[in-house]
C-alpha cells in the first residue's frame, strides 16, 4: 500500500470514519487487485463495521495474492467466529500462530 493510501486510512480509522474507510479502501481493492494489505485492511474495517461476510471475503481475496498474510488469517479468523463457524476460524489462528515472527526493521542510526 503507497504511502499518501496509508496516512489516509490511518487518518479515518483514528477519526472511527467507517463508512468512508471502506469506501477508500473498496476503491484501492479495484485500482490495485494485487495488493493483499488493502484486501486484509478492506476485511479489518468490514468486520468492524460488522459485516462479517464481507469481511471474511476480503480477507480471502487477499490470501489469493499473498498466501499466508498474517492480518489476513487473524481478521479471516475473526470474521468466521463472528459468523459462528468456529472451527474455521480456529483453523485460522492456528495457521497464523505457526508462521515466524515479523523480522524487525534494522536499526536506522
Amino acid at each position: 500500500m503507497k504511502p499518501p493510501l496509508t496516512r489516509k486510512v490511518q487518518r479515518l480509522l483514528a477519526a472511527n470514519r467507517m463508512d468512508e474507510t471502506r469506501a477508500t479502501l473498496r476503491q484501492a481493492c479495484t485500482q490495485n487487485p494485487g495488493d493483499a494489505e488493502v484486501w486484509s485492511l478492506l476485511g479489518m474495517v468490514e468486520g468492524r463495521m460488522g459485516r462479517y461476510e464481507d469481511a471474511a471475503c476480503a480477507c480471502r481475496r487477499s490470501l489469493a495474492v499473498h498466501p499466508g498474510h498474517p492480518a489476513a488469517l487473524a481478521n479471516l479468523g475473526n470474521a468466521l467466529a463472528m459468523l459462528g463457524r468456529h472451527d474455521e476460524a480456529v483453523a485460522c489462528h492456528r495457521q497464523r500462530l505457526r508462521l515466524p515472527p515479523p523480522t524487525a526493521a534494522p536499526d536506522a542510526r
